[in-house]
């Protein structure tokens, strides 16, 4: 079990990033449990970007927040890069999410019809040529 100690942005009750990297090693390693306990650890940070983006931590996006986060973390390799785990994980979900509200962005256009229909017949037609 990992010991909670000062933190992440210097308060009590938060993991250390030697924490959160040793937990980071045995989830690589294919134990589940660190898995759960990682992305659990990540969890305000998803919160955080889901809430920055949408205005509200809606469950829908926090879970696709977690399953983006497990496949994020089997694709970090602290090997190929000197970027650190947290600060690699707040980007890539930060470009997940801004790629939610883009479509979320366009739905809406579409729907409210913001979007030029004779802009989407040509653009229709030149991707046909």
């Amino acid at each position: 079990m990992l010991k909670k100690t000062e933190g992440l942005v210097g308060m009590q009750g938060k993991n250390s990033y030697d924490e959160i990297d040793a937990c980071l090693a045995l989830a690589k390693a294919g134990d589940m449990d660190k898995m759960g306990e990682l992305i659990g650890m990540l969890e305000p940070l998803i919160k955080k970007q889901v809430r920055y983006y949408f205005g509200t931590a809606d469950e829908d996006f926090v879970q696709m927040g977690r399953i983006r986060a497990f496949e994020l973390i089997g694709r970090f390799d602290p090997a190929f890069t000197d970027v650190k785990f947290l600060g690699y994980m707040k980007r890539f979900l930060g470009c997940f999410f801004w790629d939610l509200k883009k479509e979320e962005l366009k739905t809406a256009d579409l729907m409210n019809g913001f979007v030029d229909m004779q802009e989407l017949a040509e653009i229709a037609t030149y991707n046909e040529e």
